[in-house]
């Protein structure tokens, strides 16, 4: 069982530098190329408001910092403490679905589909290869994703 161990966390870790690409070290992703400005920032000229949802700054922002506190969670789990990663990713889907709540159009689409697919991933210690191609895909995705969540949050 070594190797789809080892194949699960480096599929994992194939996850988390997708999102660290697209979450930068200063504490955003960066939304608009080399212009410096992040999702927390906002990147909008009407005051970073969303229409009629709450406030599109703010729940960027926080959409960053779940998805940062889900990479450290993961990152401290890649030991091979499988339940800490399927709580982190839970608990990364519960955040993400409580901001689309709180969100409107692109940015509510957006965040509801990062939280399914971030809530409904979870490694099966009986099937490690098959959880590990689950990751890979998840990764792809989260790729895609955070894309679409910069461009929202643009």
């Amino acid at each position: 069982m070594k190797l789809p161990t080892r194949f699960l966390m480096v599929a994992a870790a194939a996850t988390l530098l997708s999102l660290s690409a697209a979450c930068g070290s200063g504490g955003g992703a960066v939304a608009g190329g080399d212009s410096g400005t992040t999702i927390a920032q906002g990147g909008n000229s009407d005051g970073g408001s969303s229409g009629g949802g709450g406030d599109k700054a703010e729940i960027c922002q926080k959409a960053t910092k779940a998805l940062q506190d889900f990479g450290q969670a993961a990152t401290a789990s890649s030991s091979g403490d499988f339940s800490a990663f399927n709580a982190a990713a839970k608990k990364l889907g519960t955040e993400l679905e409580q901001l689309a709540g709180e969100a409107d159009g692109d940015l509510k689409t957006t965040l509801s589909s990062m939280a399914t697919a971030w809530g409904s991933l979870k490694v099966d210690t009986s099937d490690l290869a098959g959880s590990a191609n689950k990751i890979l895909e998840a990764s792809k995705q989260a790729s895609e994703q955070t894309q679409k969540l910069v461009t929202a949050c643009a």
